[in-house]
């Protein structure tokens, strides 16, 4: 098998590093610690990566995989976990997305 990541990959993986290094130092997460809202800034910038649940697992690890590395504090696993919600009724699983999450990430309907 080949686990080489494919160039996209590499892309979001690259992009997750540079966008949590720059956005998710350490001192948010201490300040997370004693006030839960000091992560609402970074927030907006993952929500939109959420939609990775709704993709390829391998891609979703791969953003994990680097909020991890940063111990980046928020709802994001939680939250792309919705957008992987499994449903027989499409309908229903449209529903729910659709309440659930920010309207900047309507774009990805589109992809």
């Amino acid at each position: 098998m080949d686990f080489t990541l494919s160039p996209d990959q590499e892309l979001l993986r690259d992009t997750a590093r540079q966008l949590l290094g720059r956005e998710c130092p350490a001192e948010l997460l201490r300040a997370h610690i004693d006030d839960p809202a000091a992560a609402d800034p970074l927030w907006l910038h993952l929500r939109d990566f959420a939609a990775l649940g709704d993709g390829p697992l391998t891609d979703l690890c791969l953003f994990a995989e680097e909020t991890g590395y940063v111990a980046a504090p928020g709802p994001f696993f939680p939250t792309a976990a919705l957008f992987s919600i499994p449903s027989a009724e499409p309908a229903a699983r449209s529903r729910l997305r659709s309440s659930t999450r920010p309207a900047s990430a309507a774009h990805c309907d589109s992809l």
